[in-house]
């Protein structure tokens, strides 16, 4: 028991519990609503409150939620009752957009907005106002108690239930009311003039007038309704009076009357139209005289018809002409009023008549062929004519191409040579003005088509024509190749000539038949003739051989003699493929060889003595190939004399001797060679006669060249003879003749050379003789170079000795005895480059006095620096860029002083002014300075304050410009000048534009700045509907305002309605205007429409038009097939079935469409027309023929299905056609044909006759033969022949053979024939030698000679043979000949050729020869350098070369090693260099002198910094001339120091390679002091910013912007300071959009600057961060104690934002971060409003109509929501349940 009662209270306590925590979302009575943008729900009936003030709502997604502000939701089954009560005037926000249907309810519902006199005043940009809809049964009720709804669109919306509106004034810019309720009730409500429509009624929507009584109303009906029926829109129970209450009613553009209806229910308002009575006549208001217009006489409610005047009624029809192409649309045509087509007169929907005469001659139907006409439109008896002409029309689309072997359509078409067939193609078809394409006939009967031809890469204008009857001919004579090809369509009555595109086809080589043989035996070494007829263009042939016995391929050019079967290759050519041809039948028989004699390998036949035997040797010279036949030879002899020899054998048996096969010879005397061993000692001075010939004995003689006579010789030296040539020879003796002559060459004595110097830098010196004989002269030459001058220690030196030069710069050595060096001293270049700086167009060559800002620029500026130098060229380039704005050029003092940069271009973009010095040295260390005038360069545009752009004012507004370099200040253009700094704008009609330039062309230009006047809303026009007769807007003036002019019109339009202002000073419309536009409408009528008609129509492949055009009076006729998708084209079907053709009328400018009809019609099957293939041939199976169609449309395909009895054997038999495979055909009445199977054709191959040798007799062998054909195993033969003849047994080739031709046998023979060509043509070859003696006639002595640069001498010959040699030279064992002269060194074969003649074959012979190479000697030149320098590259010297000859391939090389000291410099070459010398080398030497440092410079190590101990300086680098020293080179002195400022160490060379010392600055970084040396170096900042200077320091050394060689500098009076620039920024888009949650309170920009000597570099990010401390603007300090305020520092740089750590110190107001970047920034901030228990308030914000400020109110409102009640009872119900804990738990204890 006592644990059932702890459930049972447990689950109690537990449920009140829960239930505590539901929320009560409910309104109480008497509640207020808020302001905010949220939407009240609420299911509790009673009264609301809303205090005046200014709403918006939401835009929701759906209609019902929409801009809803309360939304009562009761249960359907409930009735409630809300009460909304105004307290003030109500505004919606304009800056706020939605639907704003102030209440919906739910079904059942009475609503009631208590307005109390107030204004509610809408103005979205969506619809609708105070009230939304109520459901079905319920009502609203608007008690307006004098108040006035204000909306932009809509005034009062309803959508269901019953609207009543009692005592309000509704001011809505298009509808005042719009009722879809069943009942609008109005009392004492007033519609104001803006009100486009008072009253627009939805579907279901009635109005009921009986209790108002304000002005006319207008009322519009917002659906379709059907003219002429009667249409209630009043609850019953009206009075006649009702219908005064009505100004008017429309629907669309039609004007109703208003009537009362009786019926068994009551009395009603209705509406009816006016019917229509119409007369036609001429409109005499149009000049050209084509124009019919109509107009109404039904006097019946005539006020409601806009056509009762024929002067201004708008019913018209015009007839229009136009000149047009044949098929190419009408040319005649009739259009309303609006210029649109119509089959009908308009309005009245009668139909007109078109009647077309041609020479005076009526025409009984629309003309179509090319011609002149005329035409006549009729109208009820009423005419008007015009002229057209139907011109030649073109046809706008057309094909080319080609059809396959399968007759597919093909853009391209490929054939062999000679083997272009007609069915190809090419076809061409043109449009038929339908959309078909076809053959040109069947477009135009008398269409002739023709083509024209060219090469594909050919131009357009080689086109050949052709006729399609020489097409054939034409396209078969191609050659192979690419070709266009275009079809011409000729001129006829209907069209113009045609020329097509071009098709490309491509011919390809054909198959080349066999060729035949002349003969059919040849000797050993011949090859087949051909037949020449046989042969095709081109081609070239080769040949195999079979031996006849063993058929094996011989694989030899030329086979032994013997017996073979030939097969012929063709290579193929540019008509022919390549391919063989069959077998022949062939012999080759012995050779007759030439034999070719010579005597020790000569051809002379003679030989001198030597006392051993000789005979001449025989070669066979017509060998083949390769072959090798010896020849033996008898006759041998050793005496003088004249002998015989005679070839006895050959050693090949492919040979056989010739008939003449002996030669004669003969031994005669000796030819001796010249001595070698003689040789010349010169003489002892140059012009001495104490020469010797040494080496020399008795057998021989001398003499000098030029001398005629020969001296004997008796010891073995010749003495006392003088310089030259000489010639020694062995005399003639009994068994020698004298030999050839020894050349020697007696020398001069010794030369003398005179020496200029090998490097001549700034000087030319040359002398008139380098090499001189004892005590002879030579003068020297002396020319001084440009841009070189010659200094005080200028000396020229012979031999050391300074002599003096004439005027002339010469001077003459003499009496030279031995060698002679000159030297040249004190010739430098000390004329500084000539310089230029050029920005832009400007250039400047010196140095200026005084500087004058002048140039402007707004984008960045390269300055290029540009020198030359004629003397020893420029070195190097630097500028500097000063932007200090000084307007003094730097003195030459502090030109040396500043830091340059090594560049010929710099370019500078920041604005600054800018001074751009330029220094350029030349390679001898002269300087010139050129500096540039003053530029400025400006990218900032003139800033404009006090006005902005897209701005209006209402009164005269001053600005103020801000620009340094400001030009000109333009308003509209004109330039104005400030007054006291200020400008000023007064009050006009338009807008203001300013222009600002600065001097740079930097603009500012603001635009659109309005100065007004009051503004005056526009009234609204009521629109009416389209009549046909003119129509004005009903509109009356008032106080404000008079109407100009108001002329309506009579189409559906917009038109004018002017009104000008009565008081044009105080007022001016909403425009600016005093005279203003409304729009006045005229809306669209309904048209009356013929339907289309159906047409018999049959299949024929293309679209075909279903029906005959509907027609209508007004709008556009649609077509549809699935009453989906329209168009204003009939439609048109394909295939052969039923169709459903929909139609409409798409109404147009003046018309209403017409709902959618149908009509159905079918096309019809077309009979095809059949075409046999008749013609069968026997192939052994059971056959029927087939059938294919003829007339099918173009793509489409049609089987057709034969039956009957299948045959096998040739005969003829019957078919039927039984079915087609295409519902678009049917077959024709006559379905069955005869057909045949034809015998099948046989032919013969492989039938060949034998080649063979001549034998005197016609007969000839014949093998092989096969029938060919023969189907499968039928039983069908044939005797082949085994002999034929010749016509004559003599030798030829190609020689034609007669045969004995048999016929066919066996069961089956009578199924096939032979062909007419079954029989092959066969041919057959039945088969005739030389000799010559050719030599050699040129002598060995003058083949052989010395290297000199000149070809060997002309060889010369002899032969029998009469043709002319050929003379060819090779390097010897190369055998590779060519007809070019030798002339380099080595050993050559020389081959004399004689071609075959008639007599002869081809012959040669050889011989070989040696052209020694040239002696000469090679020299290195001797040079010196300065250690570390380049040097000079190695040189040489030569004694001697043949003309135009250069040697080449020589290497120089020198020892290794680049210390000072002298090294050897080799020469050589390399292997294969210089084929033609043979050279020996003399060596030079190579000379290193040290190398001074006084000029050099340091790259300094670690910068220094005080610490009050010593320390030391370190050196990382010395640099001499640009290049650093090894460390062991040099050694650093005096780098070490403890106090600040400036030091000086030294760089003291070391070693032997470097010689000298200098002295070089460097600095230790003052604690506090900014100066250093003569220079300084600051750090500091601007703006409310704090820094650490040790900690920028630290940092700016970290990252290498402060170094210690930039310190030496400032040692030495460079100025450098470190800014941190704090300055307040535009607003930057980047930080705002990614800093949402925090407000922005002011934007900053940081920045770190290095100013060097006036120019500022910015440090855009550092290695670590920086700590900063900033001012915080007294305009960020929190003053509200009810807020926390915390602080945030915003960073943007390179497209990324961060938000920084940022602590904010309230004693010193400063803010601390730390970065690593500068450049944008912004403090932010965040509130957080302190909690505390107050009463609940609503903030309302309300304007101050005077001030225009706003104001902030508070006011205390009981919000009874149940809050305090949920507390206690929460309170409540905890007491109670540890109250009751207690209580179980004693229980429990007891």
């Amino acid at each position: 028991m006592k644990i059932k009662i702890k459930k049972i209270i447990a689950s109690i306590l537990t449920f009140m519990m829960i239930f505590t925590q539901v929320p009560v979302n409910v309104f109480a009575a008497d509640t207020y609503i808020s302001s905010d943008g949220s939407t009240y729900y609420t299911s509790t009936p009673g009264t609301y409150y809303l205090s005046g003030g200014t709403y918006y709502t939401k835009k929701y997604s759906t209609w019902e939620n929409a801009g809803t502000k309360v939304r009562v939701q009761y249960n359907s089954s409930k009735i409630g009752t809300i009460a909304l009560n105004i307290l003030g005037d109500v505004i919606n926000d304009p800056d706020k957009n939605g639907r704003f249907d102030f209440i919906t309810t739910d079904r059942n519902t009475d609503v009631t907005i208590n307005m109390n006199g107030h204004t509610f005043t809408y103005s979205g940009s969506d619809v609708y106002c105070l009230c939304g809809f109520v459901g079905n049964l319920g009502t609203m009720t608007i008690n307006g108690s004098g108040g006035t709804i204000v909306s932009d669109k809509v005034g009062l919306n309803s959508k269901e239930g019953v609207l009543n509106v009692n005592d309000v004034t509704i001011k809505a810019n298009r509808i005042g009311i719009y009722n879809k309720a069943t009942v609008l009730k109005l009392k004492n409500v007033k519609f104001d003039e803006s009100c486009g429509v008072d009253v627009q009624l939805g579907e279901n929507g009635t109005i009921d007038l009986s209790e108002y009584n304000g002005d006319p109303i207008t009322i519009d009906i917002d659906y379709k309704i059907n003219d002429g029926k009667k249409h209630r829109i009043s609850p019953r129970g009206v009075s006649r009076n009702d219908l005064s209450k009505i100004k008017f009613v429309k629907n669309s553009d039609n004007l109703y009357k208003v009537d009362l209806k009786y019926d068994e229910e009551g009395q009603y308002i209705y509406l009816a139209k006016h019917v229509h009575k119409w007369n036609y006549v001429l409109d005499n208001s149009d000049e050209s005289g084509k124009t019919i217009k109509g107009y109404c006489s039904e006097e019946e409610r005539n006020s409601e018809c806009d056509y009762q005047d024929p002067d201004t009624t708008t019913a018209k029809i015009v007839l229009k002409t136009k000149d047009g192409g044949y098929k190419k649309g009408d040319n005649a045509w009739v259009e309303n009023a609006n210029g649109k087509n119509t089959s009908s007169f308009p309005i009245s929907g009668d139909s007109y008549k078109l009647t077309y005469y041609q020479n005076g001659q009526q025409l009984s139907q629309r003309p179509t062929e090319p011609g002149d006409y005329s035409v006549t439109l009729t109208m009820d008896q009423v005419s008007v004519s015009g002229e057209f002409t139907i011109t030649k029309a073109e046809y706008y689309t057309n094909k080319i191409y080609f059809k396959d072997k399968n007759w597919k359509e093909q853009d391209n078409c490929e054939y062999t040579y000679q083997g272009y067939q007609s069915e190809f193609g090419p076809y061409v078809k043109v449009n038929d003005g339908y959309g078909h394409l076809m053959d040109p006939n069947y477009v135009d009967s008398n269409a002739v088509v023709s083509y024209e031809y060219k090469k594909c890469d050919d131009d357009d204008g080689t086109y050949k024509p052709i006729s399609s009857d020489k097409l054939l001919a034409e396209l078969n004579s191609l050659k192979p190749g690419t070709y266009y090809i275009r079809g011409v369509v000729s001129e006829t009555n209907h069209y113009l000539r045609l020329t097509t595109k071009s098709l490309k086809f491509t011919v390809l080589k054909a198959v080349p038949t066999p060729p035949s043989i002349v003969k059919y035996t040849w000797e050993y070494g011949e090859q087949p003739e051909l037949v020449p007829e046989s042969m095709l263009d081109n081609c070239q042939y080769s040949y195999k051989y079979y031996d006849r016995d063993t058929n094996v391929r011989v694989n030899k050019e030329y086979p032994d003699v013997g017996k073979y079967y030939l097969s012929i290759y063709n290579s193929g050519s540019d008509l022919y493929k390549s391919g063989s041809s069959p077998q022949k039948f062939i012999t080759i028989t012995q050779r007759t060889a030439t034999l070719s004699w010579k005597l020790d390998g000569t051809n002379t036949f003679k030989i001198p003595y030597d006392g051993k035997p000789h005979v001449p040797t025989a070669t066979v010279t017509n060998t083949v190939g390769d072959d090798k036949c010896n020849v033996t030879v008898s006759g041998e002899q050793t005496e003088v004399g004249t002998y015989t020899a005679t070839a006895t054998e050959l050693s090949d048996s492919n040979y056989k001797l010739p008939t003449q096969n002996t030669v004669t010879f003969e031994i005669v005397k000796a030819h001796r060679k010249a001595p070698t061993s003689v040789t010349a000692t010169g003489t002892t001075y140059k012009g001495g006669t104490d020469g010797k010939l040494n080496n020399v004995d008795s057998s021989m003689e001398y003499k000098k060249d030029g001398e005629n006579e020969w001296h004997s010789i008796t010891g073995d030296t010749v003495e006392g003879l003088s310089t030259g040539k000489y010639y020694v020879r062995y005399k003639d003796s009994k068994n020698y003749y004298a030999s050839s002559e020894k050349d020697v060459y007696i020398a001069n004595g010794q030369e003398i050379k005179v020496n200029v110097p090998a490097s001549q830098v700034g000087y030319t010196l040359s002398v008139s003789n380098t090499v001189v004989d004892y005590n002879e002269s030579s003068t020297l030459t002396f020319k001084l170079n440009k841009g070189y001058s010659k200094t005080t220690d200028f000396a020229v030196k012979v031999n050391g000795e300074t002599v003096q030069l004439d005027n002339n710069n010469r001077y003459t050595i003499k009496n030279i005895q031995k060698d002679t060096n000159i030297t040249v001293e004190g010739v430098a270049d000390i004329t500084a480059p000539d310089t230029e700086i050029k920005v832009s167009n400007k250039t400047w060559k010196s140095i200026l006095n005084t500087i004058t800002f002048g140039l402007f620029f707004k984008e960045t500026q390269k300055a290029e620096i540009t020198a030359t130098d004629e003397g020893s060229g420029v070195n190097k380039y630097y500028y500097y860029v000063d932007k200090s704005g000084s307007e003094e050029s730097l003195t030459k003092k502090q030109l040396q002083a500043v830091d340059w940069k090594e560049g010929e271009s710099v370019t500078f973009s920041e604005d600054s002014n800018y001074v751009i010095y330029a220094k350029v040295t030349d390679k001898a260390g002269n300087i010139k300075y050129v500096s540039t005038d003053g530029i400025v360069i400006d990218t900032i545009a003139p800033q404009v304050s006090g006005v902005e752009s897209n701005q209006t004012y209402t009164k005269t507004q001053t600005f103020t410009v801000t620009d340094n370099n400001l030009d000109t200040v333009k308003v509209d253009g004109q330039t104005v000048e400030s007054t006291n700094g200020s400008y000023t704008l007064v009050p006009k009609k338009g807008t203001y534009t300013i222009e600002v330039t600065d001097k740079t062309g930097n603009k500012t230009t603001l635009n659109n700045i309005t100065v007004n006047w009051e503004k005056v809303k526009k009234p609204t026009v009521e629109s009416k509907v389209y009549t046909g007769q003119t129509l004005t807007a009903n509109i009356s003036e008032n106080g404000l305002y008079t109407v100009k002019e108001n002329n309506g019109g009579i189409d559906v339009n917009e038109y004018d309605v002017q009104l000008t202002l009565k008081d044009p000073t105080n007022y001016r419309w909403e425009d600016g205007t005093i005279d203003t536009t409304v729009k006045f409408n005229i809306t669209q009528a309904t048209p009356v429409v013929t339907k289309p008609t159906t047409k018999t129509l049959t299949y024929n492949g293309s679209e075909q038009e279903l029906v005959n055009a509907a027609s209508t009076n007004g709008g556009t006729v649609k077509y549809s097939l699935d009453n989906k998708n329209w168009s204003t084209s009939i439609p048109t079907g394909k295939a052969a079935k039923e169709y459903t053709v929909y139609y409409k009328v798409e109404g147009n400018k003046n018309f209403k469409d017409v709902d959618v009809k149908e009509i159905t019609n079918k096309i019809n099957p077309r009979t095809i027309d059949l075409n046999w293939n008749k013609e069968l041939t026997y192939n052994g199976k059971e056959q029927l023929p087939t059938a294919t169609v003829n007339n099918l449309a173009d793509g489409d395909k049609c089987e057709i299905t034969v039956d009957g009895n299948q045959h096998k054997n040739a005969g003829t038999y019957e078919a039927t056609a039984t079915k087609v495979s295409n519902q678009n055909y049917k077959l024709p009445e006559n379905v069955t044909t005869r057909y045949t199977i034809g015998k099948k054709t046989l032919s013969i191959e492989d039938l060949k006759a034998v080649n063979r040798k001549y034998n005197g007799t016609s007969e000839v062998a014949l093998q092989g033969g096969t029938l060919t054909g023969v189907v499968g195993n039928d039983k069908v033969s044939i005797d082949m022949p085994k002999m034929g003849t010749v016509e004559s047994s003599n030798a030829g080739e190609n020689k034609v053979v007669s045969y004995t031709k048999s016929a066919l046998s066996g069961e089956d023979k009578d199924n096939y024939e032979l062909s007419e060509t079954a029989w092959p043509t066969l041919t057959m070859t039945i088969s005739k030698t030389n000799e010559s003696n050719t030599v050699i006639t040129t002598t060995d002595n003058e083949l052989n000679k010395e290297y000199d640069g000149y070809e060997v001498v002309d060889v010369k010959s002899t032969s029998n043979n009469k043709t002319t040699p050929i003379v060819e030279y090779s390097v010897k064992g190369k055998n590779e000949y060519t007809t070019t002269k030798p002339k380099d060194a080595g050993e050559y074969t020389v081959r004399v050729t004689y071609p075959a003649d008639d007599n002869y074959e081809k012959s040669s012979v050889t011989k070989d020869f040696t052209i020694k190479k040239m002696k000469t000697r090679v020299s290195a030149i001797d040079l010196s350098k300065t250690y570390g320098e380049k040097g000079y590259e190695l040189m040489y010297s030569f004694d001697r070369l043949a003309r135009g000859d250069r040697l080449t391939g020589i290497t120089l090389t020198r020892e290794e090693g680049e210390d000072v000291g002298t090294y050897k410099i080799k020469v050589s070459q390399k292997e294969g260099s210089n084929p033609n010398y043979d050279i020996t080398f003399k060596d030079g030497t190579y000379t290193i002198n040290p190398l001074s440092i006084d000029k050099g410079t340091v790259v300094l190590g670690n910068v220094l910094k005080y610490t009050g101990e010593k320390q030391t300086q370190e050196v990382e680098q010395v640099l001499v001339n640009g290049k650093a020293l090894n460390k062991e080179d040099y050694e650093v002195l005096d780098n070490q120091a403890t106090k600040e400022g400036k030091h000086v160490l030294t760089i003291k060379a070391k070693g032997n390679n470097h010689t000298g010392s200098f002295k070089y600055s460097y600095a230790i970084l003052p604690k506090e002091n900014d100066k250093i040396g003569t220079g300084s170096f600051t750090v500091k900042t601007t703006g409310d910013v704090e820094i650490s200077r040790d900690e920028v320091i630290d940092l700016l050394i970290e990252n290498k912007e402060i170094t210690a060689n930039e310190l030496s500098e400032v040692a030495e009076g460079k100025k450098i300071e470190i800014v941190l620039e704090v300055k307040e920024a535009q607003t930057n888009e980047l930080i705002e959009t990614n800093t949402k949650g925090y407000k922005v309170g002011k934007y900053l920009n940081i920045t770190l600057n290095k100013i060097v000597n006036g120019t500022s570099e910015s440090i855009h990010e550092l290695t670590k961060k920086l700590k900063i401390s900033i001012e915080l603007p007294t305009e960020l300090i929190n003053k509200d104690k009810t807020i926390t305020r915390t602080y945030f520092i915003a960073r943007s740089h390179n497209g990324k934002v961060d938000i920084l750590e940022t602590k904010y110190d309230e004693k010193t107001n400063s803010l601390t971060f730390e970065t690593d970047k500068f450049s944008d920034y912004a403090i932010l901030y965040k509130d957080t409003k302190e909690k505390e228990a107050v009463t609940p308030t609503v903030k309302v914000e309300t304007t101050n109509k005077e001030t225009g400020k706003a104001e902030n109110k508070k006011e205390v409102k009981k919000v009874k929501t149940g809050d305090e009640t949920f507390i206690v009872g929460f309170v409540y119900l905890l007491v109670m349940s540890l109250i009751g804990l207690i209580y179980l738990r004693k229980r429990e204890d007891r």
